[in-house]
């Protein structure tokens, strides 16, 4: 079902194959983890699309284009298994010309999530307040020369869905590779119509397929239910238009796959592409121009320490970041900050000696401390490895002199980390290579972060993700016990 479509160079159809992870993507079920209490979520982005846009006609509200963008865009354009985290939307051409709009567009993102309560819950006294204590990570509203608001839902695995309502945005990309937006509106209009032809006819349409899945309830019992969903096929599938805000399509995508770094006007990008950027250096991507990335580094150190002028503020947004973007990954949040260490030790021209020394020792004192909790891991692991010999053998305790606290920081049988540990520092331009005195022995869960797997040299490129016992045995809460306090989570960015 392809048209003919006059396309600018920065756009480019989707292929069948992308149009099938696309779909993937679009109706695989996401959990958005309540606090307390609160039900877990299970919603569709179709269907949360759909909602949100419904709720934000009612309020009289137009969206004139709804896009997906960020790391899940680039995991359906790449040509190799890309990983990502946050699922990026943005609904485009919303006025937020006038101050009350936020509120509205907030409103009927909290109202569309009430929707996909458990059916046992009493929807009539659940109140937009407590959705938004329950559900909502984080909402941020920019009133300055650009106009948008973004409103982060809660997972407890690190896959968050951040809803981003845009009247005017000068800036929408940091570098080439995350530039990539793919309009919806298409696909979202294709399954209409496939839907509501099928009724019209009165008879299933080869093309709507009902497919049966299992799911658990609170009380842990196994329960099926049916859902219709609409197959396609390499001569009937939507034309899906995708495009890169950083120019070229070609380029940009090339890019992509070939894992390089590059960017226009950098000056422009906020002071988290700082961190983004050294986080693609530690994932091996590497800069298209290796003179010209030393004056992006020094644009981006300096924003850094624009947006957060404090040693708090920056050690807030830095772990922050390492938390939603590396979970338990202790070994490359380490080489992460070894390179955010080179970086701002080479490319800060903006602070003060002192105030540089100050951040630096910062960057130094987390670094540490990560490895503190490698130590303590390995510790655990070659606990629990004792423990199951012994319990395979039949070995008594006596018979070991090694020590079965299980990697406790407060035992003072074990060696403590300083004794075993030594500080290491990123002296070399170049991204560092993970060493092996400190390789991680273990797989960490892609959502939980807890060691579940033995696993050698990591290749994190290639590695494929791996669930441990506590994420397949989550079970979705289905009862709504209290209503936690009011309170407002809006930020205002200068």
């Amino acid at each position: 079902m392809k048209e003919n479509m006059d396309l600018k160079e920065s756009q480019a159809l989707l292929t069948y194959e992308q149009v099938e992870r696309l779909l993937y993507v679009m109706n695989e079920e996401i959990d958005v983890h309540g606090r307390g209490n609160f039900p877990t979520l299970r919603l569709s982005l179709s269907s949360l699309i759909k909602r949100i846009r419904i709720g934000l006609h009612e309020r009289g509200l137009k969206v004139k284009e709804v896009k997906m963008n960020g790391g899940a865009a680039s995991y359906i354009l790449a040509s190799r298994d890309l990983p990502y985290t946050d699922i990026d939307l943005i609904f485009g051409g919303v006025d937020l010309s006038q101050p009350k709009n936020f509120g509205l567009v907030r409103d009927a993102v909290l109202e569309a999530l009430i929707h996909f309560l458990p059916a046992s819950t009493n929807k009539s006294r659940i109140t937009i307040s407590a959705m938004r204590d329950a559900y909502v990570k984080k909402m941020v509203k920019v009133c300055d020369r650009d106009l948008w608001s973004l409103l982060s839902l809660n997972n407890d695995h690190g896959r968050f869905i951040e809803l981003k309502f845009v009247d005017r945005m000068r800036r929408q990309f940091q570098f080439s590779v995350d530039s990539f937006q793919i309009h919806l509106d298409s696909l979202v209009t294709f399954d209409d119509h496939v839907r509501r032809r099928s009724v019209d006819e009165g008879e299933p349409c080869s093309n709507v397929v009902t497919v049966s899945e299992e799911y658990k309830d609170e009380k842990g019992r196994r329960h099926r239910r049916r859902r219709q969903r609409i197959r396609i096929s390499p001569t009937f599938y939507p034309s899906v238009v995708a495009e890169s805000v950083y120019g070229n399509f070609q380029s940009a995508l090339s890019h992509l796959n070939d894992m390089l770094i590059d960017t226009t006007e950098p000056e422009l990008i906020r002071g988290g592409g700082l961190l983004k950027y050294c986080q693609l250096l530690s994932r091996g991507y590497r800069p298209v121009d290796a003179t010209q990335c030393r004056t992006w580094e020094r644009y981006m150190c300096s924003r850094f320490f624009i947006d957060f002028p404090n040693v708090v503020e920056q050690q807030r947004k830095l772990q922050t970041y390492m938390d939603n973007h590396f979970g338990g990954d202790c070994q490359a949040k380490y080489d992460y900050l070894l390179l955010l260490y080179r970086v701002v030790d080479e490319s800060t021209v903006c602070l003060m000696n002192h105030e540089r020394r100050l951040t630096l020792s910062m960057i130094d004192q987390l670094a540490y401390d990560v490895t503190v909790e490698i130590y303590y891991q390995e510790q655990r692991r070659q606990a629990m490895a004792i423990a199951a010999a012994r319990a395979a053998f039949g070995t008594p305790d006596s018979m070991s002199s090694n020590c079965s606290c299980a990697g406790s920081r407060q035992c003072s049988r074990c060696p403590t980390p300083s004794q075993t540990i030594s500080r290491r520092r990123a002296s070399e331009s170049t991204p560092v290579k993970r060493s092996a005195p400190l390789r991680l022995l273990s797989t960490p869960c892609s959502k939980s972060g807890v060691l579940v797997a033995e696993a050698g040299e990591l290749d994190h490129e290639s590695m494929a993700p791996v669930c441990c016992e506590q994420c397949q045995n989550h079970q979705p809460k289905q009862t709504l016990l209290y209503v936690p306090p009011d309170g407002s989570y809006w930020i205002t960015v200068a």
